[in-house]
């Protein structure tokens, strides 16, 4: 028996479809329910006829809660002429409700289903009900007869359990509970061979993505900046470049999401009273993916205007010391760099302006810090320093023309000519 992983996470005209939703089943080729679309309240299910509506013994809550809830499908063994309503059932569906409410220290009354009763005041484990209760309530009851249906597939062969969690379930202790849910899964399947389950949580997409790309991006990141370096090093001839890129790429990349962390983390700019500055518990873990290649394309863009224009005016001969060319490529080539990065930087305040959606706050502070520290530090101060320390080796392999070579023309520097 194998623990299924459909997770998935579903968006509407709210926030997110936010529930739990399960599935489980008798037989391994069981079809499952899958989430098709979201509502505000509830998560619509494609090809079936059960809705995600809260049922228990009393019927307490009425299924516009003000929060989503999740469904479970529970699946009966393929040819067992009863199906749902079998004692066997009712006792699966209970042990599963009661490892999830254990493990995931969720309140009692947090799961609704036609196995599972009304809590006790100050019960610590889930209620379980009788086929035989439920029975007596199908007869007596219209109400809850009317709801046996919305949460019992036409076959009687599946029914719905919903998981309502006391959090926010995109927050970050919704994803410990990514892996607890997993855990009661196995812990269900080992008590209940021949069951399958199958957990639709929307946070479980979220997370799974989240490990897949932090354990991709560092050889993406590396493979990307080796093919960028060494072939400018191999077009310039200049084994140094990609030892000087470092210091003016990677390192104030680096710097940047550090400050990213001190402000969305430690709250160093909370004082300011702006609302997309304040902390928000962390970094988005996407931002460093989101933003690392568009600072590294920006930065290598501008570096390269200055560092190109230096190796022509040394390359033809007008300048026979390095620190000259710099001087003058930096004033000749400044004022457009400077005018480029600052457009940029406006270009993402639209991001920082809006404080609704933590991400593109995170994206817009990281990407204006990002372009304003490469345009007044990092092209005006550290690549014409580096530069000027590195000499010769700037150049190494290859050489430049200078006057200890013989090349004894004298350079004039006119207005024009800046």
């Amino acid at each position: 028996m194998s623990r299924a992983t459909c997770m998935t996470r579903s968006r509407g005209p709210s926030r997110g479809c936010r529930t739990w939703c399960w599935c489980l089943s008798w037989s391994t080729q069981s079809s499952c329910l899958r989430p098709s679309s979201c509502s505000k309240r509830t998560c619509p299910w494609a090809a079936s006829r059960v809705a995600p509506l809260p049922l228990n013994s009393s019927l307490s809550r009425s299924p516009a809660t003000s929060r989503p809830l999740g469904p479970l499908l529970l699946t009966a063994p393929p040819g067992m002429k009863e199906g749902v309503e079998r004692t066997a059932y009712f006792k699966a569906g209970c042990e599963l409700a009661r490892s999830l409410q254990k493990n995931a220290a969720l309140p009692v009354d947090a799961f609704k289903g036609v196995m599972l009763g009304e809590p006790a005041a100050g019960a610590s484990e889930v209620s379980c009900l009788e086929w035989a209760d439920e029975q007596e309530k199908l007869s007596n009851s219209a109400l809850y007869s009317y709801y046996w249906k919305q949460s019992v597939n036409s076959a009687h062969t599946s029914s719905l359990i919903t998981v309502l969690p006391p959090y926010d379930t995109f927050s970050d202790k919704a994803k410990a509970l990514v892996d607890t849910a997993r855990k009661s899964v196995d812990e269900f399947s080992a008590q209940f061979p021949g069951f399958s389950a199958e957990c639709y949580l929307p946070m479980a997409i979220e997370v799974d993505a989240e490990a897949l790309t932090a354990g991709r991006f560092p050889f993406v990141i590396s493979a990307t900046l080796l093919v960028i370096f060494g072939s400018i090093g191999i077009r310039y001839r200049a084994a140094l470049i990609p030892i000087k890129w470092l210091f003016t790429i990677a390192l104030p990349i680096l710097f940047t999401f550090g400050c990213g962390v001190l402000v969305f983390q430690d709250g160093w700019l909370n004082w300011t009273g702006i609302p997309s500055l304040q902390s928000q518990g962390g970094l988005v873990w996407i931002n460093p993916v989101a933003c690392s290649f568009m600072l590294v394309g920006f930065a290598l863009d501008y570096d390269l205007f200055i560092f190109s224009r230096i190796y022509d005016e040394r390359k033809k001969g007008r300048f026979l010391q390095d620190r000259d060319a710099i001087v003058h490529s930096v004033v000749a080539a400044g004022p457009v760099i400077t005018t480029a990065d600052i457009i940029m930087a406006l270009a993402f305040i639209g991001m920082v302006v809006q404080h609704d959606n933590p991400f593109l706050c995170q994206m817009g502070f990281t990407m204006i810090l990002g372009v304003l520290v490469d345009t007044f530090i990092v092209r005006t101060l550290l690549v014409p320093a580096l530069l000027q320390a590195a000499g010769k080796l700037n150049w190494w392999p290859g050489t430049m023309p200078s006057a200890a070579a013989g090349d004894q023309r004298q350079v004039f520097l006119d207005a024009d000519t800046v």
